[in-house]
């Protein structure tokens, strides 16, 4: 399994985060956020989010559970903001992915010189009640490619066009025979 990740906020600061959990019996847990809008409200969100999370026992905790316990703990101190968020565990072999979405961008998986894309499966976080999340599991390949990312990826723009799904979907097929560091790079 090999990883390559890349923040860049849209303004100064912004709500945008990644960690990535090793667990001891070799899986590995990854959380994607986006708290709502930018700026120093938005930072400060997801500081406390990011805070937060190793103070779950996320290895004991199945994915949605997790985003459950974040929605909880968020609910009634975001005042305008929510959360949107990633969490997955990968397998200790890598074959498998289990994972669960709160409102979250679709990911992609990328095989074979496809992509497929893994919709959201659950609401947003931290605003509201949520009580009901569901785990879903991929099962990957060898040279599998997943891209995990936020919606500022897929909505900076470029000249007057936004990037897009459609467009990150090409750019990230044109460029799976590069590193993954090297494809992150060509996307951005």
């Amino acid at each position: 399994l090999r990883i390559a990740a890349r923040y860049q906020a849209m303004d100064k600061v912004g709500g945008d985060l990644y960690c990535f959990f090793p667990f001891e019996d070799g899986r590995l847990g990854v959380f994607v956020g986006d708290i709502s809008g930018h700026g120093i409200a938005a930072a400060l969100l997801s500081a406390s989010v990011k805070m937060m999370l190793p103070l779950l026992d996320l290895a004991a905790l199945p994915p949605h559970e997790a985003l459950l316990a974040v929605s909880e703990a968020l609910k009634g101190r975001t005042a305008d903001h929510f959360l949107t968020a990633f969490y997955g565990i990968f397998s200790a072999d890598g074959r498998e992915l289990t994972y669960a979405m709160g409102g979250h961008t679709p990911f992609l998986v990328l095989r074979d010189g496809e992509a497929a894309w893994h919709p959201n499966t659950g609401p947003v976080l931290g605003c509201l009640p949520v009580t009901r999340l569901s785990d879903r599991t991929v099962a990957l390949s060898p040279g599998d490619r997943l891209l995990i990312y936020t919606d500022g990826l897929t909505e900076a723009m470029q000249g007057n066009e936004i990037f897009g799904e459609e467009r990150l979907a090409g750019t990230a097929l044109e460029n799976r025979s590069l590193s993954p560091e090297a494809q992150v790079e060509a996307i951005i």
